[in-house]
């Protein structure tokens, strides 16, 4: 029988243990309470240079687990088991052609992620992409 990859991340502020599992390519990963409940996941897509662009977050099928640091765990496994840089599309409130968007506390969250350096701008490359200056 086949395992999906997983991993055990510890949050704080109520101390808890969270489940993420992802799909063998890592374009979609999931967190799950320890008791299975669905708290939300991230889905990305390889681009042909080599990159991974988040097409979209969703961490509030149960509401009190954003800004917990489920999704900066997220992005570091992805990261740390693919290799590749993780990118994303600008947050126009409008999915892409390719089914890319980022809404509501998503901006917030890319910039400061793409400031830790977890995130990589590439608006050389890449179009569009966030402008971070603001």
């Amino acid at each position: 029988m086949h395992r999906r990859p997983t991993k055990k991340i510890n949050i704080s502020n109520p101390p808890e243990n969270i489940i993420l599992s992802a799909s063998d390519d890592f374009n979609e990963v999931f967190a799950h309470t320890e008791d299975s409940a669905l708290i939300g996941s991230f889905n990305f897509a390889e681009t042909e240079d080599g990159a991974l662009c988040l097409h979209w977050m969703d961490l509030d099928k149960i509401e009190g687990y954003t800004r917990r640091g489920i999704g900066r765990s997220i992005l570091e496994w992805v990261k740390e088991e693919t290799e590749m840089p993780i990118i994303v599309s600008k947050d126009t409130g409008q999915r892409y052609d390719d089914g890319s968007h980022l809404t509501g506390i998503g901006l917030t969250f890319a910039n400061k992620m793409m400031r830790l350096g977890i995130l990589v701008d590439h608006r050389e490359r890449y179009e569009p992409y966030y402008d971070v200056s603001s």
